[in-house]
């Protein structure tokens, strides 16, 4: 790059400055449309080879910042035209006559723009293609850079220093000939692409990765069909609900605005990437079964409900290629009460509907023979729980410790025949038969005395001040002892 703007600075862009021979006036081919002062109508110039043009004397002053050119002074009468560029590397050189004198110094300023942005603040100039000199009314000047996109136009200003007018005409050019396309060729390895496997809702970048003397390109999405573009790339938008399968882009033409294009010589359109879209169907199962403080492990994710009920869980599957899926699992979270109650001398399962098995947790947690029903009625001192089993999940209740004194089982741990336990004002019970119930204070005096009949009973404590008491229930062949507390 410094080798070819040394060159181009030291051997090309020299001014001469003695009497030269000029042509004395300009006369375009027919067709051949003139230079503008505005970008809105500037012609594409097709063919740059003695193009001419006289600047027109003007000193208005256009407020523009040429950046790119610090010896650039105000711009007043520019002339503007555009080419397309079939080099990297260009060149154009220019004789410049009849500078005149009017308004100032005489002399001509001229740029390469890669964009045509006139009407206010900077220039879009291409590296080492500034020429300004205003103390000469004729001279040569050579400008190029080796940073030009093949294809691409590019707009030439000229501006005539302090706005006098001057002619000027372009005697050479390199890279920048009628920009034919008969030469060119590309197929499907001149396509490269961002992935060849992408996912649904991702985007794909595809271009043409060889210059070719072009403007516009027309492009066959497998989405959006048929359309026209500025640029030699692409991105394709690859819609969320899109299925597995192979899908193919094309470059159907490109051409330039000098009537060039590719199927002008033949080209049909077979430069074609393909790319795969691969997506893991949308799962659903479910509902599964689960006990209330259990878990259960799919994907390598663990799901442990902490309510029952349904419940219906979504996340991203992620195959091995990286592309997305969702999975949903409902749940169906049951729980098993896994209270037990006593009556009379026997302890319940609450739970119904359920496979039972009663277990001494005193010997090894060694199931008691026979005892398989819901419930159990202990013959010995003890501590017993009961395995549950319905058809979605299992529980174990607490052990139980019960002892047998003298016909008296006494009810230790969380196990209550009466309730609430603490009470305020009342004690519920149940009893399958007739019962007599006493309640003693902590010194063994007898507060309460009375006879129950079987079935769901209620007993008034709220004569009864705060403080722990013993209730005894007086069955046909046991006596039921448990601690009371009453709280007011």
């Amino acid at each position: 790059m410094h080798l070819f703007r040394k060159t181009v600075c030291l051997l090309f862009a020299i001014v001469y400055l003695g009497v030269m021979s000029f042509a004395q006036d300009c006369t375009l081919p027919p067709g051949v449309p003139s230079a503008t002062m505005q970008c809105s109508s500037t012609p594409l110039i097709c063919n740059l080879f003695d193009y001419c043009g006289v600047l027109p004397q003007n000193d208005e002053f256009q407020d523009l910042n040429v950046a790119g050119c610090p010896l650039f002074q105000a711009l007043n009468n520019p002339h503007l035209f555009s080419f397309i560029a079939t080099s990297a590397e260009s060149i154009l050189t220019i004789q410049y006559s009849k500078c005149q004198i009017l308004f100032n110094s005489p002399g001509i300023q001229i740029v390469i723009l890669a964009t045509c942005p006139l009407g206010g603040g900077l220039l879009d100039v291409v590296p080492w293609t500034c020429y300004s000199v205003c103390n000469n009314i004729e001279g040569t000047v050579t400008i190029g850079s080796n940073l030009f996109v093949p294809g691409k136009e590019y707009w030439i200003l000229l501006d005539g220093c302090a706005g006098n007018s001057c002619e000027y005409r372009i005697v050479n050019t390199v890279g920048v000939d009628f920009p034919t396309m008969e030469a060119e060729t590309i197929d499907s390895a001149d396509l490269t692409g961002s992935s060849s496997l992408v996912c649904p809702g991702e985007t794909i970048t595809v271009e043409l990765n060889k210059p070719i003397r072009a403007n516009f390109f027309t492009w066959n999405d497998p989405f959006l069909g048929e359309f026209n573009s500025a640029s030699s790339n692409i991105s394709i938008s690859i819609p969320d609900q899109t299925p597995d399968g192979i899908y193919t882009v094309c470059l159907v033409d490109a051409g330039n605005s000098c009537e060039e294009s590719l199927s002008k010589y033949g080209y049909s359109g077979e430069a074609c990437y393909t790319f795969q879209v691969e997506k893991i169907p949308e799962t659903e199962i479910g509902p599964i079964l689960l006990c209330l403080g259990d878990s259960y492990v799919r994907d390598g994710k663990f799901f442990s409900p902490v309510d029952t009920g349904f419940l219906t869980v979504s996340y991203n599957l992620t195959s091995f290629r990286g592309c997305d899926s969702l999975m949903t699992i409902t749940f169906d979270v049951k729980e098993i009460n896994n209270e037990v109650t006593l009556t009379d001398s026997m302890l319940i399962a609450t739970q119904s509907d359920a496979i039972y098995q009663w277990f001494n947790c005193e010997n090894d947690d060694f199931p008691v023979e026979g005892a398989i029903a819901q419930t159990f009625t202990p013959e010995s001192s003890g501590s017993y729980r009961v395995s549950i089993v319905t058809d979605y999940c299992n529980a174990y209740s607490e052990c139980i410790e019960i002892i047998l004194l003298n016909n008296e089982i006494h009810l230790l741990n969380n196990l209550t025949f009466f309730y609430p336990n603490p009470a305020r004002e009342s004690l519920h019970f149940e009893l399958n038969t007739e019962a007599r119930i006493m309640i003693h204070d902590i010194h063994g005096r007898v507060l309460v005395d009375n006879e129950f009949h079987a079935g769901k009973q209620s007993l008034e404590v709220s004569d009864l001040i705060s403080g722990t008491y013993i209730a005894k229930v007086y069955l046909q062949d046991k006596v039921i002892v448990q601690k009371i507390i009453l709280k007011k």
